[in-house]
């Protein structure tokens, strides 16, 4: 019920300006103890370089980004929920530029490990032509 609240509340918030994430949840995704899919956060990290988040921990990042990325980072991370779909649902927009950025930092905020990685480091140039999936425990880019 609360899905279509979710995605248009998402879509109005971009209509896909530029430096914007397109993300697209894939079942199966975050799995509960039935087996179902149930929605993630997913974090955006704007940044000078990549040196700092790639060298940075899962843990590290998720509770303290701040004191992690020090000055590579610009601004606050911004977090948005991701929602179970398929292939052919259409890809959310998520705005996560407004400054100079070279790199986006992605976490999925997901306590568990799965065969994907939980963060991604992504050259902001590169981000308008790829969408972010999320599926199982993981993030993987794919073309648009």
């Amino acid at each position: 019920m609360y899905r279509p609240i979710v995605l248009a509340c998402l879509v109005l918030l971009c209509s896909c300006a530029s430096h914007s994430a397109r993300v697209r949840g894939l079942t199966p995704l975050n799995r509960n103890a039935e087996g179902e899919s149930t929605p993630v956060d997913i974090r955006f990290f704007l940044l000078r370089d990549d040196t700092t988040f790639a060298s940075a921990g899962f843990s590290a990042l998720w509770t303290d980004p701040v004191a992690v990325l020090g000055p590579a980072l610009i601004g606050k991370p911004t977090t948005a929920t991701v929602l179970p779909g398929g292939q052919s649902d259409p890809a959310t927009c998520v705005r996560v530029s407004e400054g100079q950025a070279a790199w986006v930092g992605v976490q999925l905020l997901v306590r568990k490990e799965g065969d994907l990685p939980r963060t991604l480091l992504i050259p902001i140039d590169r981000l308008e032509r790829c969408v972010i999936e999320v599926t199982g425990y993981g993030l993987r880019l794919a073309e648009r």
